[in-house]
């Protein structure tokens, strides 16, 4: 199951990291976010971050597939975050390897409080957050 949904992950962010520019494949990317739990009524849990939290400490083949997995989703985006900062369309004071690191852990945050309260307030000020890695 949770290799199925490796896979379905990465489609997902092959579709939703998608723009002419590396600054708007990054803004794609957080409005697919957004629409992805809009659709599913900010309801369920995400079963990487559940995995993460409730078999990291007892089921190891669990926890290694589950880190490769945000290990992925944040090299993907430090790739993007990289391209961007070289062409001006993200700030580049920080390193592209810490703010994708960032961008992972505020979704993940935002979604985690969106699915609690069933409103999209959280996620969306969380996405609304991550703009200001604009210049």
């Amino acid at each position: 199951m949770l290799n199925r949904a490796r896979a379905a992950f990465k489609t997902f962010l092959e579709n939703a990291l998608q723009g002419e520019t590396p600054g708007a494949e990054l803004e794609q990317f957080f409005c697919q976010v957004l629409e992805k739990n809009r659709g599913k009524g900010f309801v369920g849990g995400c079963l990487f971050g559940n995995t993460a939290l409730e078999a990291s400490d007892t089921v190891p083949q669990f926890a290694n597939l589950v880190s490769d997995v945000f290990a992925e989703w944040i090299d993907k985006l430090q790739k993007i975050i990289a391209a961007a900062q070289s062409v001006g369309q993200v700030r580049q004071d920080l390193p592209a390897d810490p703010l994708a690191e960032l961008v992972v852990i505020i979704i993940k945050g935002g979604i985690m409080q969106t699915r609690l309260n069933k409103a999209e307030g959280v996620l969306t000020r969380a996405l609304g957050t991550l703009r200001v890695l604009k210049p």
